[in-house]
């Protein structure tokens, strides 16, 4: 027969009633803080994946943006920059008409100040021929006197161009 010694029992239960008080004083305990703080992981890993995802979203609006602002920044510069060659033509048109109509005006004026001098040289020259006229008709004419009177009268207009 099989003999059974009574303190191998004894520890049998004892170690049963021990598992039994640290099954429910103990280790239920620690898996429910260790379940705590696992869904807490989860729950902090699911944060930063949904905020991450969040950044990746905005930092590609954020692209999104700076590529239409740039688009929009290259018309503006093109639109300016044509606006301003039309300007320089513009502005090179009227100032060639203005010149040429400022080249018009010198160039009657001049003609205007050419014949006012011609005029003051006829009439210089009118006088002069009336003087002598005058001087060859107050005196005796012999044809040494009116050589004389020709020679000073040339000698006087050639004095008077000067």
């Amino acid at each position: 027969m099989l003999n059974v010694n009574f303190n191998i029992v004894y520890t049998i239960i004892n170690i049963l009633i021990l598992f039994v008080i640290f099954r429910v004083f103990l280790f239920k305990r620690v898996d429910k803080v260790l379940k705590e703080r696992n869904d807490e992981i989860e729950n902090a890993t699911a944060t930063a994946e949904k905020k991450s995802s969040d950044a990746d979203a905005a930092k590609a609006k954020y692209d999104a943006d700076v590529q239409k602002l740039e688009e929009e920044k290259e018309n503006i510069i093109s639109e300016s920059r044509e606006k301003g060659y039309h300007e320089y033509a513009q502005i090179v048109a009227n100032a060639k008409v203005e010149a040429g109509s400022i080249i018009e005006d010198a160039k009657k004026t001049a003609k205007l100040e050419s014949e006012r001098q011609r005029r003051i040289y006829e009439a210089e020259i009118t006088e002069m021929v009336v003087s002598a006229a005058s001087k060859i008709a107050a005196g005796s004419h012999s044809e040494q006197q009116d050589s004389e009177l020709y020679n000073r009268f040339i000698d006087e207009a050639g004095d008077e161009e000067k």
